[in-house]
């Protein structure tokens, strides 16, 4: 028996009904609104939890689940395009619909546990005959939550890793990892949906910006079925390999050195050596394309996600300095506009003399008024390091201000100076009333500027950017910070300052993320 899947407890009482006839539930399910999702999702969530709190024999209770089911496919979408915006904290709709679209799925894994439960107590052969298929729907359906959860910043439920491995330890008991039989794709089998769940954890989710999050799954769909389930053991050289502990509600953590406390009867290895080949394969493909890519940002940037990526799947990164817990509070700006205002002392820029007075200065930030943009937001600050910090906000402000991969600015509580900085991951917490991030520190100051190209055919917008000193300390030049896209190797580029202006030459790209691009620099002649 599964002992540790959790079911609901049935409720009795005449005030309590629920449609079960399943031409009837159809029928309903077809007439509601498509226009309402946050409407429909509701009445299909009550529904729902009224169906699976009432006795029903497991064969009506799978013909109604599979109504309820298509329909709540179809709501994955709208509801997606609500709770996966890109900044945080989020809105109360967009909260509302993540936290419906979670327990959606959650409800849907309740029913199939129902049916499970009752196959498995089956006394004759025949009626455990679909017990793979049941497995599979819910691995399935906890694969799509813990999307959500990705999608939405969220935490995991609890319990639902532990529910997770057990289905498949129960499944490698009984020779069932490829099951279902007759399916067209490694990846549909129980053992091809479970190595997509452990890939999903393991890619370190909520450090990435939700743009990237569809690559990533395509990823793992065209990728996941090249790695291997290995028996524990003593491996000499653990890169690719990944611990997973099966009595345990965690997820899957990089092998290393093997803990004391791992018995080998419970747990199991991810071998991920040869999907991280591919990978590799994939990555020279588009380095080869690139000098010749017809949007060369667009493939850099896929570039910069196959190797981060395959650095989460190869060995995991480890941390260079120890976190020191701390309890204070420090001051933060969202986005590099915002940074760049008040890196300027809350001021706006002189007004720049074009280069060329033919080219409007049509978008002109330099006039920013702080009532637009907003005073800093106070966070708490849980621990440091000498490379960055862990912050808390709460409560959460009304406008989502802040996305992994932004620049931001921050200083200490009452301190004049700010450094610059960037959000490298982020989720809210279980209550949903405060969200934490990673900062990690990319300047100890910087010079606000504006920025545009000097070639006539790319147009005389300005867009802020930040100079940031050089670090003799770790050899780093100075650098310039720009919105994505500024960068193109030997680009000339005019940058104005309260000091007047200045021309440059983009000469080797450090990084590009989702909201900047940070690259070095030399002197124009």
């Amino acid at each position: 028996m599964l002992n540790a899947l959790r079911v609901p407890e049935p409720i009795t009482g005449s005030a309590i009904t629920v449609e079960t006839n399943p031409r009837a539930v159809k029928a309903w399910l077809v007439s509601l609104s498509s226009a309402q999702t946050a409407e429909t999702a509701r009445a299909i969530f009550d529904s729902l939890t009224t169906l699976n709190r009432i006795k029903l024999d497991g064969e009506s209770r799978l013909k109604l689940l599979e109504h309820y089911q298509t329909t709540i496919n179809m709501l994955d979408v709208p509801l997606e395009a609500i709770y996966a915006c890109a900044t945080a904290p989020a809105k109360e709709k967009a909260k509302h619909a993540a936290v419906l679209a979670r327990n959606l799925q959650l409800e849907l894994a309740n029913g199939y546990k129902l049916v499970l439960h009752e196959r498995l107590s089956a006394r004759f052969g025949f009626g455990k005959r679909d017990i793979p298929e049941l497995i599979h729907h819910l691995l399935t359906t906890y694969q799509r939550l813990m999307w959500i959860c990705c999608k939405s910043y969220g935490p995991v439920p609890a319990g639902v890793w532990l529910e997770a491995h057990a289905l498949f330890r129960y499944a490698i008991q009984h020779k069932m990892i490829d099951s279902p039989e007759g399916v067209d794709h490694q990846n549909k089998t129980i053992g091809g949906c479970y190595k997509q769940i452990l890939l999903l954890a393991l890619s370190d989710p909520y450090r990435y910006h939700p743009l990237e999050h569809d690559k990533i799954k395509d990823l793992i769909k065209n990728y996941g079925s090249a790695t291997q389930f290995q028996a524990l053991n003593d491996n000499p050289h653990p890169a690719g390999l990944f611990l997973v502990r099966l009595d345990q509600d965690l997820p899957p953590a990089f092998f290393g050195q093997r803990p004391q406390d791992v018995e080998a009867s419970s747990s199991i290895m991810l071998d991920t050596i040869e999907m991280a080949k591919l990978l590799n394969k994939a990555l020279h493909a588009v380095e080869q394309k690139l000098p010749t890519a017809s949007d060369r940002s667009k493939a850099q940037a896929w570039m910069d996600l196959l190797r981060r990526v395959s650095r989460q799947w190869s060995i995991s990164p480890k941390r260079i300095f120890q976190r020191i817990r701390a309890n204070s509070q420090v001051q933060m700006t969202g986005g590099l506009r915002m940074t760049t205002f008040h890196l300027n002392d809350a001021q706006p820029l002189f007004e720049p003399l074009a280069l060329d007075d033919s080219l409007p200065l049509t978008d002109n930030p330099l006039t920013f008024q702080e009532g637009v943009h907003g005073q800093p937001d106070t966070w708490i600050l849980l621990n440091e390091s000498p490379g960055g910090f862990a912050l808390r906000l709460k409560p959460l402000p009304q406008s989502g201000i802040y996305r992994v991969g932004d620049v931001v600015g921050l200083r200490s509580q009452g301190a004049d100076d700010w450094m610059v900085a960037c959000i490298r991951w982020m989720q809210t917490t279980e209550t949903g009333d405060a969200v934490e991030v990673g900062i990690q520190i990319l300047a100890p100051s910087g010079n606000s500027g504006m920025v545009r190209p000097t070639t006539t055919h790319a147009g005389g917008t300005l867009q802020p950017c930040l100079q940031l000193p050089e670090i003799t300390a770790i050899k780093r030049p100075a650098l310039i910070l720009a919105p994505r896209g500024t960068f193109t190797p030997m680009r000339e580029l005019a940058i104005y300052t309260n000091n007047g202006e200045q021309l440059v030459r983009a000469a080797r790209l450090v990084e590009q993320a989702v909201g900047f691009d940070l690259f070095e620099y030399s002197e124009s002649e």
